[in-house]
Formats: structure tokens, C-alpha cells, sequence
């Protein structure tokens, strides 16, 4: 891990996550019909985690989705150093922008996941 990036992860600063929970129930909500209610916990902890990727790419995703327009085939290790992190995303859409298709947040959704570097 780059120091950055440990600087990024151990910063002693506290951050209101009010904003992103309340973004990541509304997703959630818009899933509901879709799970049994016991199933429902089984999405919001991966909803979050992908959330928290989401926003650790923000800053360079721009920049990688357009090395990836460029060259489909650009080496993931220079993806990586595109994006600061040992992991990025092609995929043009945002989980806010998948919001706004709700008839089609699933074939979306997954075209999302599927921009994701395969580690």
C-alpha cells in the first residue's frame, strides 16, 4: 500500500458518513421488492462496500473510463496507477446514476460490477 494511501486509511480526522448511508438505504430501497426480508441484510453490506470503492475512485474515474475508451486492452497495472489504488472501475455509470434508470437498474448494475478490475 502506498504511503498516500495508508495516510488515507489511518487519518485520525472523523468523517460524517450520514450522507453516504442514507444514499446507500435509498439504493437499498429500490432494491426491497426484489429480496425476502431476511434475504435484505445479504445486500446492504455489499452495497456498502462497493459504495466505499465508489468513492475511493472518484477522483480518477473520469480518467480511467477514458484510458478504457481508448484502449480496452490497457494493462491493469497501469489502470492502477491511473486510479491511485490496486483496483479500479471502466464502467461509465455511478450507483447515483443507476438510480436514475430504475427499469433497467439491473442490466445496468451489472455492467457497473462488471467495470470493476478483476481483483
Amino acid at each position: 500500500m502506498s504511503e498516500l494511501n495508508r495516510q488515507n486509511v489511518w487519518d485520525d480526522e472523523r468523517i460524517d458518513v450520514t450522507a453516504e448511508a442514507n444514499f446507500i438505504w435509498s439504493i437499498a430501497n429500490k432494491l426491497r421488492g426484489s429480496y425476502m426480508p431476511d434475504k435484505y441484510g445479504d445486500v446492504i453490506i455489499p452495497m456498502t462496500i462497493i459504495r466505499r470503492f465508489e468513492c475511493a475512485l472518484e477522483k480518477t474515474k473520469e480518467k480511467v473510463v477514458a484510458q478504457f475508451k481508448e484502449n480496452p486492452n490497457y494493462p491493469a497495472k497501469a489502470m492502477e496507477r491511473i486510479s491511485g489504488y490496486q483496483f479500479y472501475n471502466t464502467s461509465e455509470y455511478t450507483l447515483a446514476e443507476l438510480c436514475n434508470d430504475p427499469d433497467n437498474i439491473a442490466p445496468n448494475f451489472k455492467e457497473y460490477i462488471n467495470g470493476f478490475s478483476a481483483n
